[in-house]
């Protein structure tokens, strides 16, 4: 029976609807679970988000609060911030966290949306090359690609986990830039509209594409997915067959130039010693894995297994040669094969030079010089669709026979349903963060941070429940044993131990000076004394560090090249909080704003010390500077605070005034 022209055309769109229902109940139990990891320094320990106002001061703050890229991701922070006021409770970001990761599943939809949108544009566009293919087929393939990406276990990371919702949103603003350049594109190959084509291709490359940019800076592949797409469609050629023209200069101007001009900044950084201490790899090393890596995100893409699918990869194998371990070669010879066969099928077979080629240009930022980690699932959250087009979409396409065709639409569908039952099971997992971390850390249990992650989360359920201390403890100290691991399970240990009443073990102090010495801070131990830290300034029961221990530890890492100025900070504050010795604490403020006259938070902290120390004119300096460092209202709380703070101290003994 065929159905009437009405409903054959709003048939795909009911079926999306259904795909969309079923991603949002696959991810349901998962919202329920907690924030992790990258979640507590960019968001539960944000300051700024912690002390948001609906002031446009206040807003513009958080959104440049992140210490995550060179450009802030000011565009992601701002829906954190939107986040955070909707919610209403500034002080307890960590209840907050279904409202966020439900947030994120929205996001994820609209890029179902999006995609299948973008799909259909690109099978028009496949449709113009293949004329014999029907609407009707193009719109199946369409939703088979669609559905496996929106079902797709490996992208769960990219929305559960609440921080990368950086990476899904500059997604939705690449797909909105393709879409506007295909549509752009499409009327400029016709030879109509000029003025619209142009308007909709300035739109990919001056509106969406830097907003993807702001959002993370993987978005900066939207002009590279577009020069797929066009390579791969278009061919550089309008419908008479001329050369066009203006499209090579466009991608001049947009894609090469940039490019360009990014690697000339970025590399120097990239090569700096410095730099490169704070990975346990060297560059050609990590250039060396990220060809094994790539397979591994194609196997996890195309056959998941929710066992080896975590967050926890960083006990990955380091490749130290072409033959060591002896995979790494004809990983990197596998993957020139694919780059081969994307772009000899171009004519032949356009739908898998399509998939293939838009999947190797999702790797180029992450798998290349820019010193990154080797392995993250959520990079592959725009490049796996590459993949499912070239499978899916090409199975569907090439079968020209009826009965095979229903045969092999059968068992894509079976294999999408086998997609979102793992994406189910896995949300499950994610919805107890308890049994969660105990799966990784017992599947993986070479990882640093994934027995670390248990460790920590026993700590926390501890304090509800007093019979898991024991297990809190041990795991801890298995955590710390782990090769590789860093000092987090030792400041743990102590505070826990301050917790429950029980001795802190000297070695555990030892350990982490020894670290310190041995190798630059890295964002983990900056983390991690920043918890002993704070512990020991906080109001309510704070810790009793051993001083004469947290000296050495102190010293262990200011005494090296270069010291962190995040280190210097916290070593100020917790002279000034925790020891009560504010003029040794103003030595080292003094010190940095010495170093980094033009950093108004170093006087803003010098300001409080000044006061602390009894000297109210030296405090007001300070004030007075701190107001002509202000820019765009950037530190309008701060100089509200010391102003209140010098009222309240004249004529009086300061005492105990915190620093950041």
């Amino acid at each position: 029976m065929r159905l009437p022209r009405y409903d054959r055309q709003h048939l795909p769109w009911l079926i999306l609807a259904l795909l969309l229902i079923v991603t949002a109940l696959a991810y349901w139990p998962g919202t329920r679970g907690a924030l992790l990891l990258d979640d507590y320094p960019n968001l539960v320990q944000n300051d700024a988000l912690k002390n948001l106002k609906p002031t446009p001061e206040s807003f513009l703050d958080v959104m440049l609060s992140s210490k995550s890229g060179p450009t802030h991701r000011p565009v992601a922070m701002a829906t954190f911030a939107l986040n955070v006021l909707a919610l209403g409770d500034q002080k307890s970001i960590r209840s907050g966290a279904q409202a966020m990761k439900w947030t994120n599943v929205g996001i994820h939809l609209l890029n179902g949306l999006l995609i299948f949108i973008l799909l259909r544009l690109i099978l028009g566009q496949y449709r113009r090359l293949r004329p014999e293919t029907s609407e009707s087929t193009c719109n199946w393939a369409a939703l088979a690609i669609t559905g496996a990406w929106m079902l797709a276990p490996i992208n769960l990371t990219a929305v559960l986990y609440v921080i990368q919702r950086m990476t899904s949103l500059a997604g939705t603003f690449s797909l909105l830039g393709l879409i506007s350049y295909i549509a752009g594109r499409n009327c400029l190959y016709k030879g109509k509209q000029p003025l619209k084509a142009w308007t909709l291709l300035l739109a990919t490359s001056l509106i969406c594409t830097p907003l993807a940019i702001l959002s993370k800076e993987i978005g900066a592949l939207t002009m590279l997915y577009a020069l797929v797409i066009e390579w791969t469609f278009f061919k550089f050629r309008l419908a008479n067959g001329q050369r066009a023209k203006g499209i090579i200069v466009y991608f001049s101007v947009f894609l090469l130039i940039p490019a360009t001009m990014a690697i000339a900044w970025l590399l120097p950084g990239a090569l700096d010693a410095s730099h490169l201490a704070l990975r346990p790899f060297t560059l050609g090393e990590r250039i060396l894995t990220e060809g094994r890596v790539i397979w591994h995100y194609v196997w996890w893409t195309l056959v998941p297994n929710i066992g080896s699918l975590t967050l926890f990869h960083d006990a990955f194998p380091i490749s130290h040669g072409l033959l060591k371990p002896w995979t790494t070669l004809p990983a990197w010879i596998g993957i020139g094969v694919l780059l081969f066969i994307g772009v000899r099928t171009r004519r032949r077979y356009p739908l898998i030079a399509f998939g293939l080629l838009w999947f190797i240009a999702g790797q180029v930022m992450t798998a290349s010089f820019i010193f990154l980690e080797p392995v993250f699932e959520h990079r592959q959250y725009l490049p796996s669709m590459g993949l499912y087009t070239a499978v899916f979409g090409t199975t569907i396409l090439m079968v020209t026979n009826q009965r095979h065709r229903r045969l092999a639409t059968g068992a894509v569908i079976a294999i999408i349903a086998l997609y979102g039952a793992a994406l189910g099971l896995r949300s499950i997992d994610w919805s107890n963060p308890l049994r969660q971390l105990s799966f990784a850390a017992h599947n993986h249990p070479d990882s640093p941070r994934a027995t670390y992650a248990y460790a920590r989360i026993l700590t926390i359920y501890s304090v509800a429940i007093p019979k898991l201390v024991p297990d809190a403890f041990k795991a801890l100290e298995k955590a710390r044993e782990v090769p590789g691991q860093g000092f987090l399970p030792d400041a743990t240990l102590i505070i826990l131990a301050h917790r429950t009443g029980r001795p802190a073990n000297p070695d555990w102090y030892r350990r982490i000076a020894h670290i310190l010495a041995s190798r630059p801070a890295n964002p983990e131990d900056i983390a991690g004394l920043s918890s002993l830290v704070h512990c020991a300034v906080r109001n309510k029961d704070p810790c009793k560090l051993d001083p004469r221990l947290m000296q050495i530890v102190f010293a262990s890492a200011l005494t090296r090249p270069h010291p962190s100025t995040t280190i210097m900070v916290m070593y100020g504050n917790y002279l000034l909080n925790a020891t009560m010795q504010p003029h040794k604490a103003r030595r080292i403020f003094r010190l940095l704003v010495q170093k980094y006259p033009g950093v108004a938070v170093y006087h803003f902290d010098l300001g409080i010390t000044e006061l602390a120390c009894g000297d109210l004119m030296a405090a007001q300096k300070q004030l007075q500077i701190l107001k002509s460092l202000n820019r765009f209202g950037m530190s309008n709380e701060n100089i509200k605070s010391l102003s209140n703070l010098i009222q309240q101290v004249q004529g009086k003994s300061p005492h105990h005034v915190q620093a950041r």
